[in-house]
Order: structure tokens, then sequence, then C-alpha cells
């Protein structure tokens, strides 16, 4: 069938993939080896392919659609979501960065918004996400490594094995990052294996982990499962509900220092 695999794209392939999702709760291979008039082998791949990217989870002849608290939304919308929350977390997790210091800053919303207030500091960044590296563009005085790999379009984040190779290589202060979810079973949890696996390699690079998240993430879980919750240091949120408040502190029996980012003294 190769010939006739060429009729769509790969691309045109995810769209209607991810529009049968929007109707369907499950969608079945046969389905889609008719309807897109290719291989099973190639849907198959395909649906490998969608699975790492976030945009379904695989199961037994088809896939399944995403539960809305697991989907990734685009960048752009992500970073609207909660804005005002995240701009107080990101603002109160620059403070932790003194000069001298050479931090990785993941490819989450949140941690943009410590950009701007970096810009003078005379450290280090190293990241993977392109809108943080082109943040520091006019700095005089932070020093910029853009690690390479696959774009991820959704998200404007580069992945993949070539990533997590240049992290090995560095050894950097203090890490910076948010994530999907966060609870004590399943620890730190993303919705997709690509990002998951540079977070988890972000980790295991930094001497000092900061977790920079908001508390609509807490004690929810999501569908990669990227570290135990022992392996964060210092949670940063915004002011809990009564719930996620009891949440915080259990996290304070794994060593968390927690920090509310709306507080002037954390």
């Amino acid at each position: 069938m190769a010939g006739i695999a060429e009729k769509y794209t790969f691309s045109q392939r995810r769209e209607y993939i991810c529009n049968c999702l929007l109707t369907q709760e499950f969608i079945p291979i046969a389905q889609l080896t008719a309807a897109l008039e290719v291989s099973e082998m190639t849907v198959r791949r395909d649906l490998r392919r969608l699975e790492g990217e976030g945009h379904l989870i695989r199961v037994h002849g088809g896939a399944r659609r995403l539960p809305p608290q697991k989907r990734e939304l685009h960048q752009n919308r992500r970073m609207l979501e909660n804005r005002q929350a995240k701009e107080q977390i990101g603002a109160y997790a620059a403070r932790f960065v003194e000069d001298g210091d050479i931090i990785l800053l993941d490819a989450s919303t949140t941690t943009r918004y410590m950009v701007q207030h970096l810009l003078t500091r005379r450290i280090t960044v190293i990241t993977n996400q392109v809108d943080v590296a082109m943040g520091f563009a006019g700095s005089k005085t932070v020093d910029v490594i853009l690690l390479g790999g696959r774009l991820r379009k959704s998200s404007g984040s580069l992945t993949g094995y070539e990533v997590v190779e240049q992290v090995r290589r560095y050894n950097a202060d203090k890490l910076f990052c948010s994530s999907k979810a966060l609870d004590e079973v399943h620890g730190l949890t993303d919705v997709t294996v690509e990002e998951g696996e540079v977070k988890r390699a972000f980790l295991q690079a930094a001497a000092e982990r900061y977790l920079l998240m908001d508390q609509t993430k807490l004690d929810t879980r999501a569908f990669y499962q990227v570290a135990p919750i022992q392996a964060i240091h210092h949670l940063i949120t915004d002011p809990p509900e009564a719930a996620r408040q009891e949440f915080l502190d259990r996290c304070r029996n794994y060593h968390i220092q927690v920090h509310i980012g709306t507080q002037e003294n954390g």
C-alpha cells in the first residue's frame, strides 16, 4: 500500500485522528485504516507518535481520547491559563537565582514568566525552550545555552534523545521546572513521554530542584511518570484551597520546602 499511503501526509492523518477523538471516546484501528487508506502498521506508527505528543492514549485495538485534565494545550493557550498565578509564581521563583548560578529552565509556561526578572543577573541559563532562550536575547549579562533536538511545535520546545544526552553533560546549580501534575503516589507526571524524559534528565542534572506549579495541578496525576515526589526540593505555588492545603502539609513530610508565591517571605 505504499502508493496509497502517500495519499495523506502525517499532518493530515493526525488532524483526522484528533478530530475523530473530539466526537468519539475510542477509535478502532480498523476505522483508521479504512478511512485513511493506509496499512495497519502505518496507523500503529501514527498512534505511537501521537501518544508521544500527548494527543491520545493507545489501547488494545485502537486509541482512546485523553481525559480533559490530561490533554496538552497549545503553548499560547497555556500561557493564558491561570496567568496571574503563574506570573506571581515566576516572579517569586526568580528570587532564588543568584549571580554566578548555572540554572536549568524547562519548557513550561510558568518558567517563562521568570525570564523578565532575570535579565540583569549574571547567570548561565540552559533551556530546551525556544521562547525562553529568545527572551534573554537583549540581556548583556545572561549567557544562554539552547539545547538542540526535535522541535515540538505545540510547545516550542526541543525534545528527544539529543536533548537528553546534552543535558547529561552539564552540572547545574538549580532547576526551575513545572509539569502537568503532582501527587504522592505517582510523583511528578506529565502529558507526554517526550517532555517527561527531558524533565527527568533536568532533575538529574541539578543540585537543587524547584517545582513551579499553580495549585490546580496539585494532588492530581497525568499520563507519564517523570519522578517520585521525593525528587523535589522546593515547591512554589499560589495560595491553595483547603483541600490542597492538606496536600501541601503532606509534602513537607517528604522534606519539600513549600513556598506560597504571593507571600513576601517564603
